[in-house]
């Protein structure tokens, strides 16, 4: 998932950051996500260094937070509506001193139709009181 892959280049980062320029690898972990329509980009500077999925990267790259931006948290990320794309990002330091980002792009009907809607679901098919019809919306039993 895209948490999953966030965590492990995070991990990287403090680890050695130096691995984020070792294209190689960046094929390795971008193998690993794309099976989840999820591919990684990276920027160094303000140029794209790595693309997953160059057409997407295409699309979005200009869209894509400044390094540094004050609004980042291991639990938030970036919605992208018009584009349908989630968007959580990394920042680190190439080894000649260039600010870079590292950006986990998850396009966003994927992450719904797996997660949300099995859930949906099997609550739906689980709970007998949703299937009546006349039911109090606040009291599901139908009483007053």
């Amino acid at each position: 998932t895209t948490d999953q892959a966030y965590y492990v280049l995070l991990d990287q980062v403090k680890e050695d950051s130096s691995r984020l320029e070792d294209k190689e690898y960046l094929d390795h972990i971008n193998e690993e996500v794309s099976r989840k329509s999820t591919y990684i980009i990276v920027r160094k500077g303000d140029k794209l260094y790595y693309a997953g999925n160059e057409e997407a990267a295409q699309q979005i790259f200009e869209k894509l937070p400044a390094y540094g931006d004050e609004n980042l948290s291991d639990d938030s990320g970036y919605f992208y509506n018009e584009l349908e794309k989630y968007v959580k990002q990394i920042d680190f330091t190439f080894r000649d001193g260039t600010p870079g980002s590292v950006f986990i792009v998850t396009k966003v009907n994927s992450l719904i139709s797996r997660h949300l809607l099995i859930d949906m679901f099997r609550g739906y098919h689980s709970d007998p009181d949703l299937h009546q019809p006349d039911a109090d919306p606040v009291d599901p039993q139908g009483r007053i």
